[in-house]
């Protein structure tokens, strides 16, 4: 199953990200010979301070954020965290935390008391992959019907 991840550049309308979506599929299942089915797009919006994750947030849905707990612009508090909690408690199940130092007497793995997992950096790819697999397993998804 051929999946493709594509870092986006900001500013783009949905408009924009649904054509290139589109594009990509078509452009896969035309070369590598697969059915549309079987190609998986994801696209990955980044922000480089907590003012421009939450503007990100303010008014989008996200599959998954993962985010820093020390992320610029914090000085050392969770302001993301606490945003997500107080502004948008419905997507704070969505949430992967990283950090550089784990709270004491906690694993780095062990899920904080809003239910976010916690990976204490430097971690293993194996372990990134297996807190999102966790975190997107967590969550009750729905398909998605193109018309």
């Amino acid at each position: 199953m051929p999946e493709v991840v594509v870092y986006i550049l900001e500013g783009r309308t949905l408009e924009q990200k649904r054509g290139l979506v589109r594009d990509i599929t078509d452009a896969v299942v035309k070369n590598a010979d697969v059915p549309v089915e079987a190609v998986t797009v994801s696209l990955v919006e980044t922000a480089k301070t907590a003012a421009d994750a939450m503007a990100l947030l303010e008014n989008r849905q996200f599959d998954l954020i993962v985010a820093d707990l020390d992320l610029s612009g914090t000085a050392g508090r969770n302001i993301l965290h606490d945003w997500i909690m107080a502004r948008k408690p419905g997507m704070a199940k969505r949430c992967l935390w990283m950090r550089g130092v784990a709270p004491l007497g906690r694993p780095p793995d062990e899920t904080s008391q809003s239910g976010n997992y916690i990976l204490q950096k430097p971690f293993k790819a194996a372990e990134l992959l297996a807190a999102v697999d966790g975190v997107l397993g967590s969550i009750e998804t729905v398909p998605v019907v193109q018309r």
